[in-house]
């Protein structure tokens, strides 16, 4: 289609028109701002795009095109200000399509993000007990939600373990469903390794069986104490009562 200033009267009569016969789509270009149109699909949905090279490559550089939203619930005037935005920024070197992309490459490898897409998997693949999994990742790994997976090392994971464990509870199962979680990562594209695959979770260190062990015998012979006390006062009481009588 031929290019024009376009208008809100314009859009809705190409719109009520339809796309020429065996076309898929067709283009309402806009002359006042360069590279921005409306595009006109054969399914009768209509989409912003603003297409631009980066500044300084040239025309043999490829075109790059960014969707500014659909019509009508994004309008002409919304639009044009959004592509006049993009434009300014073109124009200052940078790229808004590479930056949109890589915002949502970022978004897509938050841990939050990451979680969810994990349990839409396990689900699929109808794998038992998925909400019980899915709850102790998520409480268990909810420090590092601001995290990219790919960035949370196997020491991030080891002291939220250990932290468990100090707190009296057993650290097995986030240990067993972070190590899946990380290996689907790996697979998905989201980490380049499982940092848990073939890891061994520290043990107790020879010390900290030591200070175990004799708290627990502290604690027995406290327990024997109070045991033995109670005898001796029991049998106490009996030979008093035995020479009152």
């Amino acid at each position: 289609m031929a290019k024009a200033k376009l208008t809100e009267a314009q859009i809705r009569a190409a719109v009520k028109a339809g796309i020429p016969v065996g076309s898929s789509h067709a283009m309402l270009w806009d002359i006042e701002l360069p590279g921005f149109g409306l595009k006109l699909r054969a399914t009768g949905s209509s989409s912003w795009l603003l297409t631009y090279r980066p500044k300084g490559q040239g025309r043999k550089a490829t075109a790059r095109t960014l969707t500014l939203g659909s019509w009508p619930a994004v309008t002409l005037d919304a639009a044009r200000t959004a592509a006049r935005m993009h434009l300014g920024a073109i124009a200052q070197g940078k790229d808004p399509a590479v930056d949109i992309q890589a915002e949502r490459n970022r978004e897509r490898n938050l841990l939050p993000a990451a979680l969810t897409a994990y349990e839409q998997d396990l689900d699929r693949r109808r794998i038992v007990n998925v909400k019980t999994q899915m709850s102790t990742l998520r409480r268990g790994l909810a420090s590092l939600a601001g995290r990219e997976v790919h960035t949370i090392k196997l020491v991030d994971i080891v002291k939220l373990i250990d932290a468990l464990r100090t707190a009296g509870q057993k650290g097995d199962d986030l240990r067993k469903h972070t190590r899946s979680f990380l290996g689907w990562a790996e697979r998905a594209g989201l980490v380049p390794h499982n940092v848990m695959a073939g890891a061994v979770m520290p043990r107790q260190s020879r010390a900290e069986m030591i200070e175990a062990d004799g708290e627990k015998s502290a604690a027995i012979a406290r327990a024997e104490g109070s045991k033995q006390s109670a005898i001796l006062e029991s049998e106490g009481r009996k030979e008093a009562a035995f020479r009152d009588a």
